[in-house]
């Protein structure tokens, strides 16, 4: 189950240390679930992103919420890559290394179409044979009244990010 990043603060005060994004936190906490409902070892791949502050890397982040946490050790974690294409260009190298024949990839549903590219690209490269099982998350319906859509708010101003964020890092090939 490899389990893609999607940011970290690099410091949250509550806890004393760095912590994952809403983004990261939820793609761990269902790769997490994944692996429990498999029985398959689970891998975090996230590094520090091109803007990010200086600090643990995003991986090493999860690896320890994994086992604090949720009680889930993380078997490998890739803490290099700064962005989906470098996800997929590390983890290939060590996922090659391992001799892994399949990957349950683990990102929001709206991210999954470039993560997929990226993986396919990289698996392709590195002329790995593995079986890519996209598992998307993050796809519920909202339990909002229609009318009530209409209205701005700081959800809708998050997926316009999102929206625009994937468009660009399509464009630059992230």
């Amino acid at each position: 189950v490899l389990i893609l990043g999607g940011g970290r603060e690099a410091f949250a005060p509550e806890y004393g240390v760095a912590s994952l994004s809403d983004a990261s936190l939820e793609r761990l906490r269902y790769g997490v679930w994944v692996s429990r409902e498999t029985g398959a070892p689970m891998m975090f791949s996230g590094g520090l992103g091109h803007a990010a502050e200086p600090g643990t890397a995003e991986a090493d982040v999860a690896a320890e919420i994994a086992q604090r946490e949720f009680l889930r050790p993380m078997r490998w974690v890739e803490p290099k890559s700064r962005d989906t294409r470098e996800n997929a260009q590390y983890s290939a190298v060590l996922l090659r290394e391992l001799d892994v024949t399949q990957v349950v990839l683990v990102t929001h549903g709206w991210h999954m179409p470039r993560a997929l590219r990226a993986f396919k690209d990289a698996a392709a490269h590195d002329k790995a044979k593995w079986d890519i099982v996209p598992a998307p998350m993050g796809l519920g319906q909202s339990v909002e009244r229609p009318a009530l859509r209409w209205i701005p708010s700081s959800e809708g101003m998050q997926l316009v990010r999102a929206v625009l964020r994937e468009k660009f890092a399509l464009l630059l090939g992230a």
